[in-house]
């Protein structure tokens, strides 16, 4: 199993410009404010673990942000109930978003459906934004996740994150990431 990690995979480190003495009561940092807001809209990508047993997934999963891009559109969401294995009055609660990689310049082709797992969360869209979200009635929505991560087992794989958060940007500023 892999998790990714967001300086890892070469997001850009914003610096400061200007930095007073931390030792100063009332230190100020001023930050490049750009760059700050865009890294904040963007997805985050989980730590990968080196693997002796699977080297090469590895590598390929450090890489998870130029495969998909960093933002989604969504298709759809289905919110999950399952019993949880050692405890059986336990319910393990998780959505899972159906959303298409929409940045042009991902490795995987744009309008490709991904399936994300979010653990122990609730849709963020009521019944009646997914219905028209699915049927074409409202704009297209884009999401960004946080601590995006791929699985690989046997002979299949998963998408999994800690959380996803709707995004103030356009499909056409999304695509161009």
């Amino acid at each position: 199993m892999a998790n990714f990690n967001s300086s890892v995979l070469g997001n850009v480190n914003v610096q400061n410009k200007n930095v007073k003495d931390g030792n100063t009561p009332n230190a100020v940092k001023v930050n490049n404010v750009e760059e700050t807001a865009k890294s904040k809209l963007e997805s985050t990508f989980a730590d990968v673990r080196v693997s002796k047993n699977t080297p090469v997934q590895a590598t390929l999963d450090k890489h998870l942000d130029k495969a998909l891009g960093r933002y989604f559109t969504v298709n759809g969401a289905e919110f999950q109930e399952t019993p949880d294995y050692d405890d059986p009055d336990k319910i393990n609660t998780a959505t899972v978003y159906s959303v298409r990689v929409t940045s042009k310049k991902a490795w995987l082709p744009l309008g490709t459906e991904i399936h994300v797992k979010v653990k122990d969360h609730k849709p963020i869209f009521n019944q009646q934004e997914l219905q028209d979200i699915m049927f074409g009635s409202s704009a297209p929505v884009v999401v960004a996740f946080d601590e995006l991560a791929h699985y690989h087992f046997g002979n299949g794989e998963s998408l999994n994150a800690a959380d996803v958060r709707k995004v103030n940007i356009s499909v056409k500023e999304a695509m161009n990431d």
